[in-house]
């Protein structure tokens, strides 16, 4: 501690929370002239807000922003991190005059979309769960966290007006991958060049192609004797 006070030669007063700060503040300083975007840093997790969590990465705090906890939708960000985990985060955002340090905690490599253009290739098949429909047509989960579009288009052989005319959420079907972009996160798909899915109108049915009613068997009877044939030759 440091002595602040000596009330007299049986008395001194000292405070160690003077020297934590001191500390503290050498630690922030030493932080602020070396910190930019994309260093990384081993922080604590100090405390956790709806928004997000709060890490202490020595004498600074940084906020990790809900949407930079996981790749996958997050409702709280204690389904991710608890108070008191050990977390490598990387500056993702410096405001020298606010003091404030935004970092991101995701892993590009956990990315759904991570070289995404390595695992799908245009002219694959591929199953998927119809997750939302749209009027220029239904959306597709075909991996976890991976959504490709099947425009209205390339759902049927005939000209359909809503995609749900043929198609219901949570239906599976069987696709071609017609076009996979990285770069803006999408991948085109269509369901009639593997098996278009045509509507039935009101007042038609599908009809099941009628059998042809063959005989079985063959039965003809004779009525004129061999007699009669060969006196019809004469």
């Amino acid at each position: 501690m440091r002595i602040t006070e000596l009330a007299n030669r049986r008395r001194i007063v000292g405070s160690a929370r003077i020297l934590i700060e001191e500390e503290k503040n050498k630690k922030a300083e030493a932080f602020w002239s070396e910190v930019e975007e994309g260093k990384e840093y081993t922080g604590t997790v100090k405390s956790l807000t709806k928004f997000g969590a709060f890490v202490d990465l020595g004498g600074v705090d940084g906020l990790i922003h809900i949407s930079e906890l996981s790749w996958n939708k997050i409702g709280d960000p204690s389904e991710v991190l608890k108070v008191g985990d050990t977390v490598t985060v990387r500056v993702i955002g410096v405001d020298r005059e606010k003091k404030k340090i935004s970092l991101g905690y995701r892993k590009a490599e956990d990315n759904p979309w991570y070289k995404i253009e390595e695992k799908y290739h245009v002219g694959d098949i591929v199953t998927g769960i119809i997750k939302r429909m749209v009027p220029f047509g239904a959306f597709v989960e075909i991996a976890d966290g991976i959504e490709g579009l099947v425009h209205i288009s390339q759902i049927s052989n005939v000209r359909i007006a809503k995609p749900d005319e043929v198609l219901s959420v949570g239906q599976e079907v069987e696709m071609k991958v017609m076009e996979v972009n990285p770069e803006i996160k999408k991948i085109s798909l269509s369901i009639k060049e593997v098996k278009p899915i045509d509507p039935v109108r009101e007042g038609e049915e599908e009809l099941e192609p009628a059998e042809e009613d063959l005989p079985t068997e063959h039965t003809e009877e004779f009525t004129n004797t061999i007699g009669d044939i060969l006196n019809e030759k004469k």
